[in-house]
């Protein structure tokens, strides 16, 4: 599939160190709140947030199609499924994990509207995720292109799942 420009292809690179610096400021600030250190809720709040953007961002990236393997029928979009699969779920999923991004932060911030965010983002992770798990096991050769949106959806809903099922504390 098609990159698009020279300017896209380097803002997509770039939002893989965007997004192991969030990871990494968002670990260090759940240790700062774990050890009553100030500043710990803020630099989770921009961290968290800046996450959510990522994952908003990368919605939007095409996706890198396979190398065509000779002998094999060529695995390139053919129609609706592909269409499903490769472009509208990926978008579907992104969005709904920065949805899902911003309301565990809104719960843990304990502002008003987490519930509906993380109800959201919880419904429509799962309708994304199994329409995308089942092409990426049918077609093998997408595999690898497909699996890094389901290792970064998949962890994002159980945790939005748990935050959802748990009572808000008072």
């Amino acid at each position: 599939m098609n990159h698009g420009s020279p300017f896209m292809v380097m803002i997509f690179k770039l939002l893989n160190y965007i997004e192991i610096l969030a990871v990494a400021a968002t670990g260090a600030a759940f240790a700062m709140i774990y050890v009553e250190m100030s500043g710990g809720l803020e630099l989770l709040m921009i961290s968290m947030s800046v996450l959510a953007s990522v994952f908003f961002l990368r919605a939007y990236q095409p996706l890198t199609a396979p190398p065509p393997q000779p002998g094999k029928e060529n695995d390139q979009a053919k129609g609706f499924l592909e269409l499903f699969c490769l472009v509208i779920c990926p978008k579907v999923l992104g969005i709904g994990s920065s949805v899902t991004t911003v309301g565990i932060l809104f719960m843990i911030l304990k502002l008003k509207g987490a519930m509906e965010m993380l109800l959201i983002g919880c419904t429509v992770l799962p309708l994304a995720m199994a329409p995308i798990a089942l092409y990426a096991l049918s077609k093998p050769a997408w595999f690898g292109t497909l699996m890094p949106l389901l290792y970064r959806a998949v962890p994002l809903w159980l945790v939005g799942v748990y935050m959802l099922m748990s009572p808000p504390a008072q």
